[in-house]
């Protein structure tokens, strides 16, 4: 018995001790200020900041202010740099992009509190409305981003025009043990502290190698991940947010006509493609491609891949507008929405509506076939 109560002892200590280390570390670290976003901004590595109800985000906003709107959200680790080389071919085809930096990661703001669901939905609601940006958007989400991307889509289905999920997370599989261990606390944090952010900044240097501007990359992710929260962060999104299980949303979409395209490296060993089985059940209008030899990191190590893919859908997705003359602008009816299946009439609202027919399941074309 006073082994037991002497070893319990010890490891109340230990944690003890192991708490106070993580907090002095972590006092040690740079705070994200509005003197060191200044800083920022002077020396080119920052874009935009947004100040919202939580606190300040950083963003990127380019292209023409009448175009379409396409939104690119970043995974669980990795800020929007992963967009990097995004921005130019979209907005050379005819789109105004905003990429940003979810809270906890890049030069956002990193706030106290859970990282749950609602507090991305939110920032990403009211960045929207900051940017006054009313129609309704494209909606790109790469890992994590994928479960953020469709609850948006399935609680404000007013402001999306398309979903395009890359490698995207929301099927379940067992976790990992690197999962397990983040979401036990004080272990989670001394891992986090001692090993896991190193570890991330190595991954990400070793898997940008075959991007097209590695350094520039590495050096962007090595910045970020220096600041005061980023490991609070992404361990408080580890065990609040509910990225492992999305299948009520994308079971939501599926009910209604939104365009959705899947993309996924068939060597994922992050969100895994075989659960692509799965989605397409859940999302029967789903187009699916997806590459051999490809990992997670897709999306910045091989953005010619996803351009190639994501493009034709964005540009398929624009609605073309008749040049009428002036007696026939006079006698056109005003129709903004074209009518769906059956000529039943197709409005925003009625996206989320229940449809009992899979009338768009059939017509999608799977380039190139995938091994699953």
């Amino acid at each position: 018995m006073k082994f037991v109560k002497y070893l319990s002892l010890c490891l109340a200590l230990l944690i003890v001790l192991g708490a106070g280390w993580y907090i002095y570390l972590g006092s040690q670290m740079p705070v994200l200020d509005a003197q060191e976003r200044a800083r920022l901004q002077n020396e080119n590595h920052a874009h935009r900041f947004a100040e919202l109800s939580e606190g300040t985000v950083h963003y990127r906003l380019e292209g023409d202010t009448t175009a379409p709107t396409v939104v690119l959200v970043h995974g669980f680790s990795t800020p929007s740099l992963v967009w990097d080389a995004y921005i130019a071919p979209l907005t050379k085809a005819g789109f105004q992009v905003l990429a940003f930096d979810n809270f906890g990661r890049g030069l956002s703001d990193r706030p106290e509190g859970p990282y749950t669901a609602e507090r991305t939905d939110t920032l990403l609601t009211e960045l929207l409305t900051k940017l006054d940006l009313t129609d309704p958007v494209h909606l790109v989400g790469y890992s994590m981003g994928g479960p953020i991307t469709a609850t948006f889509a399935t609680r404000h289905p007013d402001q999306v025009a398309s979903l395009t999920l890359i490698a995207p997370a929301g099927i379940p599989t067992p976790p990992s043990t690197l999962e397990k261990v983040l979401s036990t606390p004080v272990l989670g944090e001394a891992v986090m502290r001692f090993v896991g952010l190193n570890t991330l900044r190595t991954v990400s240097a070793q898997t940008a190698l075959p991007g097209p501007d590695p350094k520039s990359f590495s050096e962007q992710f090595e910045r970020q991940s220096r600041y005061s929260g980023y490991g609070r962060a992404l361990l408080s999104t580890a065990r609040h947010y509910p990225v492992r299980d999305t299948r009520a949303q994308y079971k939501a979409i599926g009910e209604t006509d939104l365009p959705v395209l899947t993309l996924w490296g068939e060597e994922d060993a992050t969100c895994d493609p075989a659960t692509a089985v799965e989605m397409k059940a859940l999302l029967p209008q789903m187009q699916l491609i997806t590459w051999p030899n490809q990992v997670h990191a897709i999306t910045y190590a091989a953005p010619h891949l996803i351009q190639e893919a994501l493009l034709p859908f964005l540009a398929a997705q624009k609605p073309t507008t008749p040049v009428l003359t002036e007696n026939q602008a006079s006698l056109a009816p005003e129709r903004l929405w074209p009518s769906g299946a059956g000529g039943k009439p197709k409005s925003k609202t009625a996206r989320m509506q229940e449809r009992p027919c899979k009338c768009h399941a059939d017509d999608q074309t799977e380039v190139p076939q995938s091994p699953l």
